[in-house]
């Protein structure tokens, strides 16, 4: 059973969901989701594994009083003090898309924090398929991010936003969820989390990654480049590439089954239970 638990410290309230026995697995939502979306996973994984979900700070549940930037650095100190106040030492961390730059900064910033490294449609470049860069450049994009916090309200309930947050690829459970993720975002976290996408690059640190690392895409992804992914296992010196051919952007909706057979194989492996990995992530789907 899937516990939802909060963790208050400072002027930050971090919702979390946990559940299962045995080594600890800490997992990251990406921009505009929540820890909702791993709720399937966890189960699969709960037998063997204490997962651990966290709605980042501004998204989900999870809140704070203090004027800051949540950018993705912020979301790794805040992941990191965490860990330190439940006393957690992760044996791996998986993260999708802004979790997956998340992810990849822990991996980098703190080496020894994890054994196992899991990447779900990554954030690597700063390249998405929308130009946030240029975009955010713009006089009067600026001026419209100053008095956007008044508008955002709106905009979550606005008709036709749905079809942003929500594709028609995913089943109705996944859309519903997603909406509903969309409509608790803050404005603070959704401005300053594609903002700070936008202007990662992380491309150029990967081979400092000594862990056994797993990345997931899907060919079809029209929201991060499939490339950043390929791109994140051709560096990484112990990685793998899982690539769905007709996935897009949310293998953990779209290939449930498959994912989560293979992300609990790649844990096991680490522990000597499974050898099977690179098998099952041979079979594109």
């Amino acid at each position: 059973m899937i516990t939802i638990r909060s963790l208050k410290f400072g002027k930050h309230r971090l919702v979390y969901r946990t559940c299962g026995e045995g080594p600890d697995v800490v997992m990251i939502h990406g921009w505009l989701s929540s820890s909702r979306m791993w709720d399937e996973t966890m189960r699969c994984l709960a037998p063997h594994y204490r997962v651990w979900a966290i709605d980042l700070l501004g998204f989900g549940d999870s809140r704070t009083t203090e004027d800051m930037p949540l950018t993705v650095d912020r979301h790794v100190d805040l992941i990191v003090t965490f860990c330190q106040q439940l006393g957690l030492h992760p044996y791996a961390v998986v993260g999708h898309s802004m979790g997956g730059s998340i992810a990849i900064k822990l991996a980098l910033d703190y080496p020894t924090l994890m054994q196992r490294l899991v990447l779900v449609c990554p954030v690597v470049t700063g390249n998405l398929h929308f130009n946030v860069g240029t975009l955010i450049g713009k006089a009067a994009t600026q001026r419209l991010m100053a008095v956007g916090e008044k508008w955002w309200p709106a905009l979550q309930t606005m008709p036709g936003s749905n079809l942003f947050v929500a594709p028609p690829y995913l089943n109705s459970d996944a859309i519903r969820r997603s909406i509903e993720d969309f409509r608790r975002a803050t404005w603070q976290a959704t401005y300053n989390g594609l903002t700070s996408l936008a202007t990662i690059r992380l491309d150029r640190f990967l081979h400092q990654i000594a862990i056994s690392t797993l990345v997931v895409t899907g060919s079809q992804d029209l929201t991060v480049p499939p490339s950043d992914s390929r791109l994140a296992a051709k560096i990484i010196p112990d990685s793998t590439l899982l690539e769905y051919s007709n996935c897009h952007h949310q293998p953990t909706d779209e290939e449930t089954e498959h994912f989560n057979r293979t992300l609990r194989d790649f844990l096991d492996a680490g522990l000597g239970q499974s050898a099977d990995v690179d098998e099952r992530a041979d079979q594109s789907a």
